[in-house]
């Protein structure tokens, strides 16, 4: 699953610069670097996890692994992390907010605007 999530991260790659290039913003190439770092690290992050479970799955046939110490690598590996990840995010999406109402799409930028805001906060 984890694998299948890095691969899907890996083609949304282009779409922070292919954003750019298609609203024609300056301030928009800011955001733009924040949402590329933004996927590079979600891909990052789900190679390693994908790393971790497969090698807990062929190293823990005879039970040496304990499960508390699996649970630990895992949410190590996943909630510090991808909170960081988040905050590229949102970022990103306010950038995009603002791009948006400049040229005239308010829902749009309602929508980014909320999403990043939003995303702070959860």
């Amino acid at each position: 699953m984890h694998l299948l999530l890095a691969l899907m991260y890996a083609m949304w790659l282009p779409l922070p610069i292919v954003l750019y290039r298609l609203l024609e913003s300056d301030l928009l190439l800011v955001g733009a670097v924040f949402g590329f770092v933004y996927l590079i690290l979600l891909v990052a992050g789900m190679v390693l996890q994908t790393g971790h479970l497969a090698y807990i799955s062929q190293h823990n046939e005879d039970g040496a692994i304990k499960d508390s110490y699996i649970n630990y690598m895992m949410a190590t590996l996943s909630h510090p992390y991808e909170g960081l990840v988040n905050v590229f995010k949102c970022i990103w999406a306010v950038f995009l907010g603002i791009t948006f109402f400049n040229n005239g799409e308010v829902l749009m930028a309602g929508l980014m605007f909320l999403f990043g805001l939003a995303s702070f906060i959860i």
